[in-house]
């Protein structure tokens, strides 16, 4: 999927052994009492989810990458077919094999990202941050 650049529209982060964490989040539209929130719902593999089954998938498309020779990783990001998604995705250098990414369709698309201390730092076009620690995406936080 990585390749053809195409993904299941499903809220979750993608690890290269199939593993789906499906996540729960709320982006809310309007500053107020409300905090943006993203929680484990499930883990499932690929090959169960219901979107990957029906070909329910987005076209993703990269606005930014950074590369982080020394840990032999590519960290990219962007969006997809519909305005609001976006995606994180961790690649090893070498080889390009997806680590794992992280699809998002409330998110809107990300436009910048970095590594700092272990964590990847996403802004969306909407300027929230998104952070998620490099071993383990799946605690992600999100900042507006």
């Amino acid at each position: 999927m990585w390749e053809e650049k195409r993904w299941p529209i499903r809220n979750g982060i993608y690890f290269a052994d199939e593993t789906v964490v499906l996540m729960d989040v709320s982006i809310p539209w309007k500053i107020g009492d409300e905090t943006p929130s993203a929680t484990i719902s499930n883990s499932i593999k690929l090959n169960e989810l219901e979107e990957f089954q029906k070909n329910i998938k987005t076209r993703i498309g990269q606005s930014c990458e950074q590369s982080y020779p020394k840990l032999n990783l590519l960290i990219s990001c962007g969006g997809g077919s519909h305005g609001s998604e976006g995606f994180i995705a961790m690649t090893q250098i070498t080889t390009s094999n997806l680590v794992w990414l992280a699809y998002f369709d409330c998110s809107n698309p990300f436009e910048k990202v970095s590594l700092s201390d272990g964590v990847v730092t996403a802004v969306s076009n909407l300027g929230h941050k998104w952070q998620l620690p490099l071993e383990k995406p799946e605690t992600l936080k999100i900042n507006l």
